[in-house]
């Protein structure tokens, strides 16, 4: 069964009932609003695609995501990833989920390095970002490397 659920904190989602929510498959039975609440506004599922047209190949060795709720002014928190590499003109996407971010803004870096000659830079080419996006359930941030 699927549902779609919108307040004023969350914004609008949807989602499939299901035990994971703690809510026994309706809404109001198990963990009640609160867990209904948190099953919709978690930030996971987030799509992230990356398009390398930087003309070589690149090594991917970061993805991090900000936490505006961290202090005063937020703070980036490390997605953990296997250094990935990605050929020229071509894509690398992942799923992810971002611990401790419920709907609220947040945006994507992605740290890589270029493959000179033989081997690839020593140091982080470039780290691009992503503008800020509300995040909830199957957000997407999309990247084209040039």
């Amino acid at each position: 069964m699927h549902c779609v659920y919108s307040n004023s904190l969350c914004g609008r989602c949807s989602i499939g009932i299901s035990n994971d929510c703690g809510l026994g498959g309706r809404a109001g039975v198990g963990g009640g609003f609160g867990a209904l609440q948190r099953c919709l506004c978690d930030c996971k599922d987030v799509y992230v695609k990356v398009t390398n047209n930087t003309g070589s190949k690149i090594k991917i060795i970061d993805l991090d995501y900000y936490d505006y709720g961290i202090g005063r002014n937020g703070a980036w928190r490390s997605e953990p990833i296997k250094n990935e590499v990605i050929d020229k003109e071509k894509i690398w996407q992942a799923t992810r989920r971002l611990e401790n971010v419920k709907a609220e803004q947040t945006r994507i870096r992605m740290k890589y390095r270029i493959k000179k000659r033989v081997a690839y830079s020593a140091k982080i080419h470039k780290s691009k970002k992503s503008p800020k996006k509300l995040c909830m359930n199957g957000t997407k941030f999309e990247f084209n490397l040039k």
